[in-house]
Parts: C-alpha cells; structure tokens; sequence
C-alpha cells in the first residue's frame, strides 16, 4: 500500500474559540484514508471480490474493508430508495440464513430497486405504498406490476395501485405445461415398459426417453422438417404422450400471439378440445388459466416480462455466501448487478481482471 503524508492546516472559530480542520476532497470523512482507496473497496466488492482479497491488495485490515462497505453502502441507499419506475417487477427469493426475501426491479432500466426482508402482504404493501408516494411527488403514475402466480403479490399491487395492469408473463404458464407433459412422459413410458408394448428401444421406454427429454421442450416452429418427422415417429407409440405434446405444441402456439382478443379466444377453444384424460394432466394450466386469466392476457398488450428479475435472482443465489450479512446481500443485489453490467460492457471480465485494471 501507498501512504500519503499530509499537512493540513487548523483553523479557529472566532465566535465560538473553538478549533477546527476542514474536510480534504480527497480524504474520506471519518476513515484515515484517500476516497480514491474508498471507491476501490466498494466497486471491487461489487464486482465478485472477497473482502480478504481487497484487504490483501489495498492494506486495511479485512475487518476495516468490511465496515467502509457498509458504511458506504448505507449512504449510496439512503438516497436512491425507491425509484421512479414506472414499471415494476416483483419476485421472491429463499436463503436458510435470511428467509424469504421479496425483490423489485425495475424491468426498463434493468436495475434492482428493492430488496426487503419477508414476502407477506403486509411487507409488499409497505413498499409499493412508499414507492406510491415517490411517484405522486413526480406526478408519475404506476403503469404495470410484472410478478409470478403469487396471490399475496396480487393483492398487495391490487391495494396500492388499482388502477395499474398486473401482468403474469407466459413463461410462468409455459413452464406449467411443460411440466405437464414430462409427467406424461415420466407415467406412459414406464406403463410401456410395463406392458411390454411393441417395438421396445434397446433401453427400454423410461430410459430412452430420458435422454431424449430435452426434445419435447423444444419449439416446434424452430425444429427442422427432419426433426419433426423423426419426433412424430418417435411418439407415434404412445398415444397419450403424443397427445399430450401436440395440446404443449398449440397452447406454446397461442402464448406467441401478439393479439389479445385472438390469445383469448384460441385459449377457449385449447381448454374445450382437451379431452378428459387430457384435462387431468393439464390441470395445473387449467387452474392458472381460471385464476389468473386477466393477468395473463394482459401479456398480449404490455409484453412486459420477469426476464431481467428472474437472471438478477440467479446472481443473488451466486453472490450469497453463508453469513453474509442482508444489507451486504443487499448492495451487492442493488449495485453490484449494475456494476458488473457496466464492466462487461467496457470489454472486462468479471472478477478475473486485475486489481491493477479496475478504474476508479
């Protein structure tokens, strides 16, 4: 580390007698140090370092890297909290150490607004009447509340904001069918092998279809005219697993539509052309559809989606190390995911580069 000897000069109140020496721009308030070393705590931080590692670099004890990370991440929240976006999205997130924690987004700007401890209603509706507040003294309005199928976060956003779309993106409901069919799968190759049914893979039904699972996933609008032809022959011995693709294959079909009116008119006709066992395989779909029929059509005119949340949930996961504080949690969810974003986008790798690189 390099030290920095310098004279400053002390100054006397003439009122008061009472002596003082004025804050350095270059020195932090409070710390022994230049705010040049402070900056390069906290963006080393935010960028994938552990405190041990910056302690080792700059040369404060790991102990004193930790505290002016927290100190200056109380000072970056303050501020900044809430936003104003128009636009949120709203997702939980479970660690053993810390419970459920509720994040919001702000899907536009592809920032993480908020992230507070708990997902009951009560705590949801704590935020978004704050952030209601924030948006009333910019004579901003909320537009659209993007979430999964959470009831508590329904009725929260229904509270605070009435007049605001919720939308429940496709992918949620996607997934739903998804699953259906690979229960098909997983239920009729196993009675396959059961029943001996002609002709038997090598491996048997269950097992050869395991490793071709990955197949049943895929768009069929995307797969080459090889590619259909093959699956088709490939299901073609079981029946009900080839129905239950087809009825995945048109309901993924109708979540592509760009029209609401149309969205909602071929869901009608896929609900009526279900036959019964069908109906029963499909009924996690049919229950969301019935529950949450409004939230998902608004998709069809908003096209907002939880993309951005659902990737920030997946670094959140990375970025938690058992112990780790929630306010750490906390900045390295609402500043670090922003920070490493504007790394990448300068041409450097996340944390790989050397300290020697890192801009301040």
């Amino acid at each position: 580390p390099l030290f920095i000897e310098l004279s400053r000069q002390r100054f006397k109140c003439e009122k008061c007698g009472k002596h003082f020496i004025p804050n350095h721009p270059n020195i932090y308030r409070g710390r022994r140090m230049s705010t040049r070393l402070v900056r390069f705590i906290w963006k080393s931080y935010l960028r994938g370092r552990p405190f041990w590692e910056i302690a080792e670099r700059a040369g404060p004890a790991t102990s004193t890297v930790q505290d002016i990370f927290h100190e200056r991440a109380e000072i970056m929240d303050d501020p900044l909290t809430p936003k104003s976006a128009t636009v949120l999205s709203i997702d939980e997130i479970y660690f053993r150490d810390h419970g459920h924690l509720s994040i919001f987004a702000d899907p536009d700007s592809r920032e993480v607004i908020e992230m507070i401890q708990g997902m009951s209603t009560e705590a949801v509706t704590a935020f978004l009447e704050k952030h209601r507040r924030h948006l009333e003294g910019r004579d901003k309005q909320l537009e659209a509340v993007v979430m999964d199928m959470a009831g508590h976060f329904r009725t929260a956003a229904e509270q605070v904001f009435p007049d605001a779309k919720i939308v429940v993106e496709r992918f949620h409901v996607e997934r739903k069918a998804r699953g259906a069919v690979h229960n098909v799968r997983r239920r009729e190759t196993a009675r396959a092998d059961e029943s001996g049914k002609e002709p038997v893979p090598s491996d048997g039904f269950r097992t050869e279809w395991k490793r071709r699972k990955d197949k049943l996933d895929n768009n069929w609008h995307t797969m080459t005219p090889t590619e259909k032809m093959n699956l088709s022959v490939e299901l073609s011995p079981i029946p009900r697993m080839e129905a239950a693709y087809r009825a995945k294959k048109r309901f993924v079909e109708i979540l592509e539509m760009t029209d609401r009116d149309k969205a909602d008119r071929a869901l009608k006709e896929w609900e009526n052309a279900l036959t019964e066992p069908l109906e029963k395989d499909f009924s996690s779909v049919l229950y969301a559809l019935s529950h949450w029929r409004e939230e998902l059509l608004n998709y069809f005119e908003t096209d907002y989606t939880n993309g951005f949340i659902e990737s920030a949930n997946r670094t959140i996961r990375q970025d938690h190390k058992v112990g780790m504080k929630f306010e750490t949690l906390k900045a390295k969810a609402k500043f670090g995911i922003k920070e490493r974003r504007r790394y990448r986008e300068e041409g450097r790798k996340v944390p790989e580069d050397s300290f020697m690189r890192v801009p301040l």
